[in-house]
């Protein structure tokens, strides 16, 4: 038997879903089931794709957690899948600045609703984009030094946007002698 909490979230979430005009449910589980196309491509993306093209129809205060919500399982399933992938020493020095990153954004959270929060999205979308796009390659780091930036970065982004996922691989893309260790399996 379910939990009754399980099952009370499940009946919150399906009515919600069914008080928003039709066209705006077929938009939201358009989005969704597009993100979640990319994820299982690419390996990460989700995020940069639902959380700008919901926020057009929602409030970024309710998309961030919904799609946190959505990627901790489709995370934790890619994790144990890739287990024996994981840059472990990488991941070691990055923690700390995403803890101390994540504290950070629960106080800049309240900010959120503003305007300027949905432009500073759209431009590290765009920034990650153009970037991509251009094909332009950091140069590789030796040292750790930059971790705790990158990992506060990675904190405060992926708490107030949640999409960390293109400063890491930026992070690892640095760190990693072979590219192809960055790639979906």
């Amino acid at each position: 038997m379910a939990p009754a909490f399980h099952l009370e979230f499940l009946d919150a979430a399906w009515a919600a879903l069914a008080a928003l005009p039709p066209g705006v449910a077929a938009y939201s589980i358009a989005v969704v089931f597009a993100g979640y196309v990319v994820l299982g491509i690419s390996g990460f993306g989700s995020a940069l794709t639902i959380v700008p093209l919901l926020a057009l129809q929602w409030p970024l205060t309710t998309v961030v957690p919904l799609v946190l919500l959505l990627d901790v399982p489709s995370a934790l399933l890619l994790a144990r899948l890739n287990l024996r992938h994981v840059a472990w020493p990488e991941l070691r020095v990055l923690v700390p600045g995403m803890l101390l990153g994540a504290a950070i954004a629960t106080q800049l959270a309240q900010w959120m609703a503003h305007a300027w929060a949905l432009a500073l999205l759209g431009i590290y979308v765009l920034t990650v984009a153009v970037r991509g796009w251009a094909g332009m390659a950091a140069p590789r780091a030796k040292s750790g030094r930059m971790a705790p930036v990158f990992g506060l970065a990675a904190g405060v982004v992926e708490c107030l946007f949640g999409m960390a996922g293109p400063l890491i691989v930026a992070w690892l893309g640095r760190r990693l002698p072979d590219p192809a260790a960055l790639r979906a399996r």
